[in-house]
């Protein structure tokens, strides 16, 4: 290899070599010397390394069968096959190769009487594939600096973990590209950033969204750190601010005359904040986005594209709504903590009894559901339906004409959109997978009846601490219309996730057509391919799509388990999981030979005839591997064999497939039994046997 074959990194050579012919290093039926040289600017390259293999037998030609496998001497065995002088010619010439093809080659040699021969060359086709980190981090965002604050908070409520690509394509239009010009009057005065390229909200790093302080907590007068802690307690629930003094806190310059046409805006908007929201939910209510089932995965694909309006009007009634929102609690603390002396635990407590008692669309699913525990207790066939599994309880609740029936469909009907994670079209909201939903019935329905109160309304003469005339007034006036934001806020999420919803139905009926169509060989993959990516799809058949799309959906399932810290400084970084100490476990070391880390059962093949047992996410542990095993690779989550080396068929198709793979850990067949745990680390090559881990979890 013209590149180092495991992370493509042009400035090394990597040689292996056998007695006999090829075959012994391609098929791993021996493990070959390996030399690793680097490359240098003005002279020819040098060894760094090089470790002397096994190679207990070789290939060799026969007059009888053609090709016969003969063992090889001790004697021989211990020393390289190869002298030093020679890698060094082979390198050269390698290198004269690569500059006349022009990019790293994977060459095939053999040396005889003295004399070179070169058999056959290709491209290094892993060379310029992504990497697994290439991946996790492709759709970053920038930073404007190395100390920007930002935050968790809001994001981790709205869109916990990490989106998939698709999603993430329907959210930038939603949010990005239709409220854009809306943020933007919201800040006029300040100077706002005026790249179409920034996003508004904030950045996406490692597939997770961040929401921007930096341009938030900008220190102004004598109001600046009454206003920062406000913002950090409406964002976090707390005040964070001794933990981001090290980062930027813009000062933005303010435009004098622009300043009367930002508060008009600001006040319009929260004092029409209603306006728009009935019809917009009803809209949303009645969009049902259908095609013809004959149509095909392009017309699906473009019927989809000119849906994607529909989010227009809802999103930006839901940014609006969510701006008001925060300005009418900023503006009440600000009112409140000016009447106190302080702002404490006291003046928050007043807040949430000032906003208590909205008739808020979120709060009317748990009473639906205490409604529905409710009917389903007084039900005769109570004891029947919390014997049921989920799939026959959601057919019984489905197809009964009870009122148990019934309160159910209505439930599905008016919020059946709805789902942890919600934005994400990726996500099953209830009225596809109402499992989570049937749990939470049964418990309700076995649960004794709580009786529930009333929220009571605010009463400003009940007020703990004397408030100014003025005060009073404006408390009185802004109080009506801050709940108001709330309520408008939560009935604009919900038409927004309505509309989300009915493109989500569209995404399956597009990735079933698609499959249909030998496009796609699952319907899963769709949602790891952005919007623009399946357009591409649809026109090329690119097969490069289909395998990035099957890496991105194993890289996904690691990024939606990282959590970040609520608020931080500088460049996101999870927080890190402490390891469990397991006393008796072993750490083994080989050769890397693809990147990745996985833990996960282990299947241990001494032959093929074991290859049928493998399980789905099962890590193969095997003396070496050749063609037969490769249909086995799409269930597999790593590999470990004995022998191999660069050309091995096993670190070759774990590369193309992205799988973990390592190599040269003689006996590991005989440490290791079919469903013990380890955690293979394809980076540095380490396996550990986690064996007391699983017991623990047991």
């Amino acid at each position: 290899f013209t590149c180092d074959p495991l992370t493509g990194n042009p400035g090394f050579i990597t040689v292996t070599a056998n007695y006999g012919i090829g075959e012994s290093v391609v098929s791993a039926s021996a493990e070959p010397d390996t030399f690793v040289l680097k490359k240098r600017r003005l002279e020819d390259p040098s060894i760094q390394s090089s470790q002397i293999g096994q190679k207990s037998l070789y290939t060799t030609t026969s007059e009888c069968d053609g090709v016969a496998t003969v063992p090889v001497s001790e004697e021989k065995a211990q020393r390289s096959c190869i002298l030093e002088e020679d890698v060094l010619a082979l390198a050269a010439i390698g290198t004269q190769i690569e500059k006349t093809y022009t990019t790293p080659q994977d060459i095939e040699w053999a040396l005889q009487n003295g004399n070179f021969f070169m058999l056959q060359c290709r491209p290094v086709t892993t060379f310029l594939r992504e990497s697994d980190c290439e991946l996790l981090n492709e759709f970053n965002d920038g930073l404007k600096s190395a100390k920007e604050i930002l935050t968790t908070g809001n994001v981790s409520e709205v869109l916990p973990g990490a989106p998939s690509p698709l999603g993430m394509s329907l959210l930038r239009c939603a949010f990005e590209v239709n409220c854009r010009a809306n943020c933007v009057k919201f800040v006029q005065a300040s100077s706002p950033d005026p790249s179409q390229y920034m996003p508004m909200w904030g950045p996406m790093y490692c597939y997770c969204y961040f929401l921007w302080l930096s341009d938030g907590l900008r220190k102004t007068g004598n109001d600046g750190n009454l206003m920062e802690k406000s913002i950090m307690y409406s964002i976090l629930g707390r005040d964070a601010s001794s933990e981001v003094e090290a980062g930027v806190k813009r000062m933005r310059k303010i435009t004098r005359w622009k300043v009367p046409v930002q508060l008009f805006f600001i006040a319009k908007t929260m004092f029409t904040v209603t306006s728009g929201v009935e019809s917009a939910s009803k809209k949303t209510g009645d969009l049902h986005l259908k095609i013809d089932h004959t149509a095909t995965a392009a017309q699906i694909y473009d019927f989809m594209g000119r849906a994607l309006h529909e989010l227009r009007e809802p999103s930006i009634l839901l940014m609006k709504a969510a701006l008001s929102s925060s300005f009418y609690n900023v503006l009440i603390l600000r009112i409140l903590s000016t009447a106190k002396g302080a702002l404490d635990n006291e003046v928050f407590c007043q807040l949430s009894k000032i906003l208590k008692g909205t008739d808020a669309e979120s709060a009317d699913v748990p009473r639906m559901i205490q409604v529905l525990g409710q009917v389903l207790r007084e039900s005769p066939e109570k004891e029947k339906f919390l014997k049921m599994t989920t799939e026959e309880a959601r057919h019984w609740l489905s197809t009964t004409e009870s009122d148990c029936g019934k309160k159910y469909r209505e439930f599905i009907q008016k919020h059946g959109h709805r789902a942890v994670k919600e934005f994400d079209v990726y996500t099953k909201p209830w009225a596809l997978d109402p499992s989570s939903l049937l749990k939470s019935l049964k418990a309700a329905a076995a649960a004794p009846e709580m009786k529930q109160t009333a929220p009571s309304r605010w009463d400003a003469s009940q007020f703990p601490y004397r408030l100014s005339m003025f005060q009073s007034f404006i408390l009185k006036l802004v109080a009506p219309k801050a709940r108001a934001a709330v309520e408008a806020r939560e009935a604009t999420k919900s038409a927004t996730v309505r509309v989300v919803h009915q493109l989500r139905l569209l995404c399956h009926q597009l990735s079933n057509c698609m499959v249909q169509e030998g496009r796609l060989p699952s319907h899963k993959l769709l949602f790891f391919l952005t919007y623009e990516e399946i357009g591409i799809l649809l026109g090329t058949r690119s097969p490069e799509l289909v395998l990035k799309a099957q890496r991105r959906q194993k890289i996904h399932a690691k990024a939606d388990k990282n959590r970040y810290p609520s608020v931080f400084v500088g460049i996101p970084k999870p927080i890190e999981r402490l390891e469990k100490s397991v006393e008796g476990d072993f750490e083994i070391k080989g050769t890397p030979m693809s990147q990745g880390v996985v833990e996960g059962k282990v299947r241990v093949a001494g032959t093929f005839d074991e290859a049928p047992l493998i399980q789905k996410g099962e890590i193969l542990v095997t003396t070496a591997t050749d063609t037969g095993w490769t249909p086995y690779f799409p269930l597999l989550a790593g590999v470990v064999t004995e022998i191999g080396g660069p050309l091995s068929h096993g670190a070759v198709v774990a590369r193309e497939y992205g799988l973990p793979c390592v190599v040269g850990i003689e006996g590991i067949t005989t440490m290791l039994n079919s469903g013990d745990t380890i955690r293979l680390d394809g980076n540095t090559g380490v396996i550990r046997k986690i064996a007391l881990l699983q017991a623990e979890d047991d």
